[in-house]
């Protein structure tokens, strides 16, 4: 089985090398088809990438409240712990997700919600990645979610 070389790296890894050195990150955006799909956005915070999900109709779950769908902000959620995790990682490759636990706290209303991670703990085979998203304010997040990702596989 041969190696492949460093010239042939695939298309995904170029564009995160990409948001490390010249923060592009509509590139990435547009590389994860669901963040495509919904309208993800990501943009540079003073503490970081944080993930923005700007308001759409299409989006909504729930007519009669309206609330944006309860799998958007998952999808979201999942998003923002891959985005910190590429940022604040050497590794120069796609998350590759294990587990992601949410916590739905508030009706998500027809608005912009922005989602943020931040990587708690990193072992050797994963890290930990704790993220809330909110509309008003970060002091009332309408979710939270902890996501564990697959940093190397186990040998075995």
């Amino acid at each position: 089985m041969s190696v492949p070389s460093a010239s042939k790296k695939p298309a995904l890894v170029s564009l995160t090398e990409r948001l490390k050195t010249e923060k592009r990150f509509q590139e990435i955006d547009q590389a994860i088809p669901y963040a495509k799909f919904i309208g993800l956005k990501t943009e540079m915070r003073p503490s970081g990438p944080v993930s923005l999900l700007p308001f759409r109709a299409e989006n909504i779950g729930n007519s009669t409240l309206p609330a944006i769908h309860g799998g958007v902000i998952a999808a979201m959620l999942e998003h923002a712990a891959a985005i910190a995790f590429l940022w604040h990682h050497e590794k120069q490759a796609m998350p590759k997700p294990v587990s992601l636990n949410i916590n739905y706290l508030r009706l998500a209303r027809p608005e912009d919600i922005v989602a943020e991670g931040q990587v708690i703990r990193e072992g050797r085979q994963t890290a930990h990645i704790a993220v809330s998203a909110w509309q008003e304010s970060p002091e009332k997040p309408i979710a939270t979610a902890t996501a564990n990702i697959l940093l190397s596989m186990p040998e075995v």
